[in-house]
């Protein structure tokens, strides 16, 4: 169990993170990271929406000659932008020609050695991929917009392997996000509200059976602020939380908790059905396994979540998030149940 990174001793540099982006994740990471005793520096459009404790600066990064070099002070920097829409000529023009400047703009301060750079992107890289997948899985990206954040980061990868062995780019690395979830993101209550889901909106039940994979604001933060102050990140590292689960179950459950009727009929997707459900515990190195690892007993019968019978009757892709809730020890929301009951309760 790994604990939280300690604030830095008195007699440290003060290291500052530049988030590039700076929206919802990213201002729960720059606060983190203020709490940890860094500088942080938020760059996005539109900075006056920035905390008064960040360092503000406007920057677009479809205009790159409004990209500035990354302060002298910057070991860190946070790449997690945010398109705006799904236009595929955006999301190059965000993601990966705006990676491409920021590194040149990070190249040509001479600080690519000592800069530390952090990729949050999605697990819209995998596609349609299905099963149980983990961070060894391939780019499998299905549209366009999948395709460009997979080449996103395969920048950051080359950019990175170029670098010497023991710097802070050597550290450098991506955190792939599913199903982020919290505060200010209500869709799915708006939905059930509104009765847009479920059989009485004629949805196919294809769709109350597809895998939902997510995490909570909070615990994507904790995992982005983990990377950035671990001696050794991982390269890779999948944001999910421990109970990947047939969209349909959730929108029951949530219906219960909003006193709805329950959008899908089928038993098998009563919520209760959940409480029986095993967590996705943290692995253990196995040599002989195909993965190279196997999950240990998280449940009195030793079952395994990915061997559920409720998983075994959904479809699209399971993600094995094991490495990050070894990094963090314990999520502050283990499954999308604890996140949005503090939600609904606030």
């Amino acid at each position: 169990m790994t604990a939280s990174a300690a604030p830095l001793p008195a007699d440290s540099p003060t290291p500052r993170a530049v988030l590039l982006g700076c929206g919802d994740v990213g201002t729960r990471i720059g606060h983190r990271l203020l709490d940890q005793g860094w500088n942080v520096s938020g760059w996005r459009r539109s900075p006056e929406r920035l905390p008064a404790s960040f360092d503000g600066t406007a920057v677009d990064l479809t205009e790159e000659s409004t990209v500035p070099a990354p302060p002298a002070d910057t070991t860190a920097v946070v790449f997690s932008p945010a398109a705006g829409s799904r236009d595929p000529q955006r999301y190059e023009q965000v993601y990966l020609r705006g990676l491409e400047t920021v590194l040149d703009r990070i190249t040509q301060a001479n600080l690519a050695e000592t800069v530390q750079v952090l990729l949050v992107s999605s697990t819209s890289v995998l596609g349609d991929a299905s099963g149980r997948l983990d961070e060894s899985a391939p780019l499998t990206p299905a549209g366009p917009t999948g395709e460009i954040l997979a080449r996103t980061e395969q920048l950051l990868q080359k950019w990175r392997d170029a670098g010497a062995e023991s710097s802070a780019r050597s550290r450098s690395g991506i955190l792939r996000l599913s199903g982020i979830y919290g505060p200010g993101r209500d869709r799915l209550i708006k939905q059930l509200r509104s009765g847009s889901v479920g059989e009485a909106a004629d949805q196919d039940a294809h769709e109350a059976w597809r895998i939902s994979n997510r995490i909570h604001s909070d615990d994507a933060a904790r995992a982005a602020v983990e990377l950035l102050t671990s001696a050794a990140p991982p390269e890779l590292v999948l944001g999910v939380d421990k109970l990947p689960v047939p969209l349909g179950a959730v929108h029951n459950w949530m219906a219960d908790q909003l006193e709805l009727p329950r959008p899908w009929s089928d038993p098998r997707l009563d919520p209760q059905v959940l409480d029986s459900m095993p967590l996705n515990s943290p692995v253990r190195h196995h040599a002989d396994s195909p993965s190279g690892s196997v999950l240990t007993d998280s449940s009195p019968s030793g079952e395994d979540l990915f061997d559920s019978a409720l998983l075994g009757a959904g479809h699209g892709k399971a993600l094995d998030g094991s490495l990050l809730h070894r990094l963090l020890g314990e999520l502050l929301h283990p499954d999308f149940r604890s996140g949005y009951t503090a939600a609904l309760r606030e």
